[in-house]
This record gives C-alpha cells, sequence and structure tokens, in this order.
C-alpha cells in the first residue's frame, strides 16, 4: 500500500451520551515521485476501464489518528477503515493526445 493523500480536522465537538457521525475532510493527491513504475497510476486506470474492462469501484483504506478530550485527560484512539466509491474518471472523458 501507498500514501495518496491525506486530511485535517483542527476541531469537532461531540454531543454527551449520542452516536455522532462527522465528515473528515480529505484528499487524494497521486505523487508519480512514490510512484516509479507506474503501479498505482496503472491499477486506477485499469479500476476505471480506461484498458478497456469494465469499471470497478475504488476501494482506500485509510487511518485517523484521533487526539479528544475526556475530562482532563487526553486520549488518542485510531480509526482504521476503508472506504469503496465508484471512479471518478469514465473512460469517455478522457483524451490522450
Amino acid at each position: 500500500m501507498s500514501p495518496v493523500g491525506g486530511g485535517y480536522l483542527a476541531y469537532q465537538e461531540l454531543p454527551k451520551y449520542s452516536d455522532f457521525s462527522f465528515i473528515f475532510p480529505f484528499s487524494i493527491v497521486y505523487d508519480p515521485m512514490t510512484d516509479p513504475d507506474q503501479i498505482i497510476l496503472n491499477d486506477l486506470a485499469d479500476r476505471c476501464g480506461l484498458t478497456g474492462g469494465e469499471p470497478r469501484d475504488l476501494s482506500i483504506a485509510y487511518t485517523i489518528h484521533v487526539t479528544a478530550k475526556v475530562l482532563f485527560v487526553s486520549v488518542h484512539p485510531t480509526i482504521n477503515s476503508q472506504s469503496t466509491f465508484p471512479c471518478p474518471i469514465q473512460n469517455n472523458t478522457v483524451s490522450l493526445s
């Protein structure tokens, strides 16, 4: 796995005694210097159907490091999960010229 992005959320208040969902802002950035053999780029092209196959969803594994204050104590849980979404690039919108 190669890192392909990141994000930051400075502050988020959590309501007491509740389940709470929030949006964590992140961006995906392709850096050819971290992918000299173009493995990430080729996988993206394949999953988006740009190489002739059917498009498939993209899966991104992520880790969020949290610092939370509970009373007067800071806790540092880590959230590891995965998100899947359709490829944002479609074959008919790409022009190689």
